[in-house]
């Protein structure tokens, strides 16, 4: 799960569990650090723009600020499906509520005010 995590391609749920389990386990966080520091350094060596100086090279913190964005982009969209099915829930109960007052079932507009328009 590692790699999938490194370059973003996990599940939202694969990614939720990989950042838990990370953070629980030393083991697990101690190859997450290994294995994004070996692409870290390949991706450094690989752009001859950026200058390499290992002395700011703060694995640590690198790996925290990854786990910060991915665990950020899960609220991110979390938040957007909430938003979503909000609007849908909004937008069936008109049509229901319309449909009803149409067909003379329930007459929404009466609790309205009396105001019929059609």
């Amino acid at each position: 799960m590692i790699p999938g995590f490194l370059s973003g391609t996990l599940h939202d749920r694969e990614t939720e569990y990989f950042i838990e389990h990370v953070q629980l386990c030393e083991k697990c966080r101690e190859q997450l650090e290994t294995q994004c520091m070996i692409e870290q350094t390949i991706s450094i060596l690989n752009d001859k723009s950026i200058p390499y100086d290992a002395s700011s090279f703060d694995m640590r913190s690198l790996l925290a600020q990854l786990i910060e964005d991915r665990t950020e982009e899960l609220k991110r969209k979390r938040l957007k499906t909430v938003f979503r099915l909000c609007i849908l829930i909004a937008t069936l109960t008109l049509s229901v509520l319309l449909i009803l007052d149409m067909t003379g079932i329930f007459h929404v507009t009466s609790y309205l005010g009396g105001m019929r328009h059609y």
